[in-house]
């Protein structure tokens, strides 16, 4: 049976419910349970209810035939991103809050501060808004030194409410020092230039003593312990011009984001760490429309396709190992490439660089692989109608060379696009599932 995603979030709030499970939705909730609009979910649980959650949890992901797809956790937070087929994808980002509102092993704020401040939302127990953008803020400042202007109004809304309350509150939590800045501070940018002095003390106070050196080398531990489970993913789409790329991409990456939310990057052919040459040169500007028709030009001379491959290679390495692998490694993210090194093989035309295909196959070695490498393919007669720019013999070739390459690389998948629309993005999601989902598969719930 297929479910969607709104009876997805009804039955397991109606089981946290029936199972008498402590809980509360942290955050947006306006629209549950229908979904969860562009938000993540995150439940805090009542750290005495955690194992029991965990085993409702397996069962219902089991039921509803829901995949974890990345998954990294801290000393309080378990973060699941989670695919799931029905009549359609859908994903979902969910963050479930084992003890509290901690930064790393310390709480920042009490949850017994905000127990007047459950409601019950459509049968669901959730944090009044006010209260959950207020702790929101005092998280981001002390995560990261800054907050967005949402949270900063609402934080100073909610403490010039009732500012005796709060001046006793916020003094007991972090000090003197710290409401007097607040209150002689109540509007956004002053409260804003004033962020990264705030999240100091909030810091100091949780950890006091522990120095700057300290404090880096702490948080760094406690980030790379996500690299065990290596929570990103890189996908390549390669096919000819025509074959349905930029469809497929403008049609996954929406259901992509509902699980990893703002963690879906697109890059065009390499990580892009560096300009293209032309914009290097003050030739074309980064906001320029791509070249779509790439075959009327000339491919460079030797000493010049030499000089390009050597720059661009800079990027596909350094670009990676600095741009895309910090996130990949440690985040739950999806880098999108729309085209790829191997374009040198498949589509050299569009490159331009003429160098021998031997020199190309040397450089297969230094490149970081991606994890999917999906080979979209079609009868080149179809492929050439959508794209009469590009001869019938040309596009043979082409679909040719990258049916070749894919029957020699392991992390490939063939995805006919011959057929309707909505086909291929299943068949791409399908493959995309199934190479996430594997890398999760004996993750127990904790």
């Amino acid at each position: 049976m297929e479910y969607t995603k709104g009876e997805f979030l009804e039955n397991l709030f109606s089981i946290l419910n029936a199972n008498q499970i402590d809980y509360f939705v942290v955050g947006e909730y306006r629209n549950l349970p229908e979904s969860t609009g562009n938000h993540e979910l995150g439940i805090m649980v009542n750290p005495n209810d955690s194992q029991k959650l965990n085993i409702l949890l397996t069962d219902i992901l089991k039921q509803f035939n829901v995949k974890i797809v990345s998954y990294y956790s801290n000393n309080n937070v378990l973060f699941y991103r989670l695919l799931c087929k029905s009549n359609y994808y859908w994903g979902l980002q969910l963050d479930l809050y084992c003890k509290g509102y901690f930064y790393q092993t310390n709480e920042f704020y009490p949850v017994d501060e905000i127990k007047n401040d459950i409601l019950v939302y459509r049968g669901i127990r959730v944090l009044d808004l006010r209260k959950a953008h207020l702790i929101a803020f005092l998280k981001d400042i002390v995560h990261k030194g800054w907050s967005n202007d949402m949270y900063t109004n609402a934080f100073i809304d909610e403490v010039s409410s009732n500012e005796l309350k709060y001046r006793t509150l916020l003094k007991k939590l972090y000090g003197s020092a710290f409401v007097d800045i607040v209150f002689q501070n109540l509007s956004n940018s002053k409260l804003s230039a004033k962020s990264t002095e705030l999240g100091k003390i909030i810091f100091h106070k949780l950890y006091p003593g522990l120095s700057l050196i300290s404090k880096l080398f702490f948080l760094k531990v406690q980030y790379l312990k996500r690299g065990f489970y290596k929570p990103g993913y890189t996908i390549a789409f390669l096919g000819t011009d025509g074959s349905g790329k930029t469809t497929l991409i403008d049609r996954i990456i929406p259901i992509l984001k509902e699980a990893y939310r703002n963690s879906v990057y697109y890059e065009h052919l390499r990580p892009n760490l560096i300009p293209t040459i032309a914009v290097l040169l003050g030739k074309k500007n980064e906001s320029d429309e791509p070249d779509y028709d790439p075959h009327s030009k000339k491919p460079f001379g030797v000493l010049e396709s030499l000089l390009r491959f050597n720059y661009y290679m800079i990027d596909y390495v350094f670009g990676y190992w600095l741009k895309v692998y910090p996130k990949k490694a440690f985040e739950s993210c999806v880098w999108i490439f729309d085209r790829y090194y191997y374009e040198y093989f498949i589509d050299p035309r569009r490159t331009r660089i003429s160098l021998p295909k031997w020199f190309f196959t040397l450089g297969l070695s230094t490149i970081p692989k991606p994890d999917l490498i999906i080979c979209l393919g079609a009868k080149p007669e179809s492929i050439q109608a959508r794209k009469p720019e590009i001869s019938l013999p040309e596009v043979t070739r082409q679909v040719n060379e990258l049916s070749v390459f894919y029957k020699k690389h392991k992390n490939t998948v063939w995805i006919d696009t011959n057929c309707c629309v909505d086909k291929s993005v299943e068949d791409t999601m399908n493959a995309i599932s199934h190479l996430m989902a594997n890398r999760f598969k004996s993750l127990k719930l904790r």
